[in-house]
C-alpha cells in the first residue's frame, strides 16, 4: 500500500491484454499533454454525468456503429483536437464499442458509459475532486492500489469480485473472463420507458438522468447470470446472482419510446 490520500492513489496497469487495456493506456499517456494545454478543466469533466450524444447516435442509427473489428486508435486518432478540445462522447463510443464490443444493448452501453466516464475522468484529471465523485463501488480496493492488473478489470461493479479476478484469474483465461462477464451481465429492468435514462444538458447535449444515475449507483441493480458463477466459481458470493423470479434487461432494449423536448427517442 502506498502512502498518501486515497485520491493519489492511481492504480497501475499491467502492459495491454485487449482493446480496452490499450485505450487506457494511450490515455494515461494522453492525460499529460491535455493538463499543458488546459484541457482539463474543460465543463465534460466538471460535469455530474457524461454526454452521451454520441452513443445515442449510435442507438438512433445502428448502421452508424462502430467495428468491433476496427484497429486500436493510435495517439493521432484519439477524440482529441487541437482546436476544438476533448471529446469525452467521442471517447465514451470508443470504449464501449471497442473496448467492451459484446455489450449491443442501449441499457448495456449507458451503463458501461456511466463507469468508464467516472473511472477515466479520475485517471485523468487526479483531483480529490475527481475521486470523490466516484461511486463508492467503484473506488479501488487495497489490492488494486497494490499490485499491477489489467485496466479492464476496473469498470467490475463489485470490489470483491475485482479482487478475486486479480488474486485468482490466470492471465490465459482473460479473454474467456471477458467474454463471459459481457454475455452474462445484466441490468435489473428499468421500470421508466427507456428514453428517460436521457435528458438534455443545458447545452444541448444528450447526458444520463438523475434518476437513471441514481439506479446505477445501487448494486443490487446490476448481476450476472448463474453461468458465470458456474464457469468461475471464485465469483461466488462476490457478485450479484440473477434471481430466477427477477426481471432483468440482459440482451434487449424495450419500452415504448416517446418524442419529448428533455428526453431523447432512442428508436424512432
Amino acid at each position: 500500500m502506498r502512502d498518501g490520500p486515497a485520491w493519489t492513489q492511481l492504480p497501475t496497469h499491467t502492459p495491454p491484454s485487449c482493446p480496452f487495456d490499450t485505450m487506457v493506456g494511450e490515455l494515461d499517456a494522453l492525460s499529460q499533454q491535455l493538463a499543458k494545454q488546459g484541457l482539463l478543466s474543460i465543463p465534460e469533466f466538471r460535469s455530474a454525468a457524461p454526454t452521451v450524444s454520441a452513443l445515442v447516435d449510435l442507438a438512433s442509427s445502428p448502421g452508424l456503429a462502430l467495428s468491433a473489428t476496427r484497429d486500436v486508435p493510435s495517439h493521432q486518432s484519439l477524440p482529441i483536437n487541437q482546436s476544438h478540445g476533448f471529446s469525452l462522447s467521442n471517447m465514451l463510443v470508443d470504449f464501449v464499442t471497442m473496448g467492451m464490443p459484446a455489450l449491443h444493448t442501449t441499457l448495456e452501453r449507458l451503463t458501461a458509459a456511466w463507469a468508464v466516464f467516472n473511472l477515466i475522468r479520475w485517471r485523468m484529471c487526479r483531483s480529490k475532486e475527481a475521486f470523490d465523485a466516484l461511486p463508492p463501488h467503484y473506488r479501488p480496493t487495497r489490492i488494486q492500489q497494490s499490485v499491477s492488473y489489467p485496466a479492464w478489470i476496473d469498470p467490475i461493479p463489485w470490489p470483491d469480485a475485482r479482487d478475486k479476478v486479480i488474486t485468482h484469474l490466470p492471465p490465459s483465461q482473460y479473454t474467456r473472463f471477458r467474454t463471459m462477464l459481457h454475455e452474462t451481465y445484466a441490468i435489473r429492468a428499468w421500470s421508466r420507458p427507456l428514453y428517460e435514462c436521457l435528458k438534455r444538458s443545458d447545452n444541448g447535449h444528450w447526458t444520463l438522468a438523475p434518476a437513471f444515475i441514481q439506479h446505477l449507483h445501487d448494486l443490487n441493480n446490476v448481476a450476472l447470470t448463474q453461468k458465470a458463477v458456474d464457469e468461475f466459481p471464485f465469483l461466488a458470493d462476490v457478485v450479484n446472482i440473477v434471481p430466477s423470479s427477477e426481471a432483468y434487461a440482459a440482451t434487449t432494449d424495450s419500452g415504448d419510446i416517446h418524442a419529448d423536448n428533455n428526453y431523447v427517442p432512442l428508436f424512432a
